[in-house]
C-alpha cells in the first residue's frame, strides 16, 4: 500500500503548473512518515526505511528525501543503549523513543 500511495503522491499532476510533483522545482523534499518512531520495532523501522527509501528516491531523483524522523541517535551496530541515550540531548529518547 505504501508503494501504491508514494507512487500516486509523486506523479500527481498539479492542474495549475501542469507538473507531476516529482518534477515540480518548488518542491525541496519528501519525507518518508512524519516523526516517525517505534519504539517496540526492534529495528524493523530501520529495515523499513532501507527498503522504502531507495524506492521513494527512484520516484523523485531531484528532490530530498529524508525519513522523517527527528534525528534522534537509535542504538545499532556502532551505538549501544547507553551511548544513545547519552548523545541524545533530553531524557525523552529514554520514554518515547
Amino acid at each position: 500500500h505504501y508503494r501504491t500511495m508514494a507512487r500516486a503522491v509523486t506523479t500527481h499532476v498539479n492542474e495549475l503548473t501542469g507538473l507531476a510533483l516529482k518534477d515540480d522545482p518548488t518542491i525541496m523534499g519528501w519525507e518518508l512518515c512524519n516523526e516517525c518512531r517505534c519504539r517496540e520495532s526492534k529495528g524493523q523501522l530501520q529495515e523499513w526505511i532501507a527498503v522504502m527509501a531507495p524506492y521513494v528516491k527512484a520516484l523523485v531523483p531531484h528532490q530530498l528525501l529524508g525519513s522523517g524522523s527527528e534525528g534522534l541517535y537509535l542504538p545499532g551496530p556502532h551505538v549501544d543503549e547507553k551511548q544513545a541515550a547519552e548523545l541524545n540531548p533530553t531524557d525523552w529518547y529514554a520514554h518515547e523513543g
